[in-house]
């Protein structure tokens, strides 16, 4: 009884089921192919968004703000926001990036995508042109603070843009 499991079956597989199972090995590595092959495409691209994506707001891009450049924004800065209820309260120069402070007296009537427009749109731009011409305006974040000692302590409630 033994014997006669461990012989090798005598029967042959039909010559048709041999084509079939050839085929069925053929359609399986060509679909492994192609997963692999969509797989690592897609791979390949995401990870070419990421580049992108961080390329694009990478502030290397621009050349590095010097000190005379610092202080000529902050002198137009204190310089518009010195009359009225506005208020320049401080510039720091973080990556690469001017941070402009101004105390406002109340929040804005506006919503948050608004506000970074209305910064955007007409604060920035009256900053002035020589401002522009030394430094790019992406390089530029104005924040609109209401309560100033608050924000000192917190680093929360301010509304920040990009000039450019």
């Amino acid at each position: 009884m033994l014997t006669s499991i461990l012989k090798k079956p005598t029967h042959s597989i039909p010559e048709n089921t041999q084509k079939q199972n050839a085929e069925f090995k053929k359609r399986r590595v060509l679909v492994t192919l192609c997963f692999v092959f969509i797989y690592g495409s897609g791979s390949l691209f995401l990870l070419s968004l990421i580049a992108n994506f961080s390329s694009g707001y990478s502030n290397n891009q621009f050349s590095e703000i010097t000190k005379p450049q610092q202080i000529q924004v902050e002198r137009a800065a204190r310089k518009l926001f010195s009359k009225g209820s506005w208020h320049f309260r401080e510039s720091k120069l973080m990556s690469n990036v001017l941070h402009i402070f101004v105390e406002i007296p109340s929040p804005l009537d506006l919503s948050v995508p608004q506000q970074k427009n209305y910064i955007r749109q007409s604060v920035c731009p009256k900053l002035g042109n020589q401002v522009w011409k030394s430094v790019n305006s992406k390089q530029v974040k104005l924040h609109l603070i209401t309560k100033w000692i608050k924000y000192k302590a917190t680093k929360q409630g301010d509304i920040a843009a990009f000039c450019g």
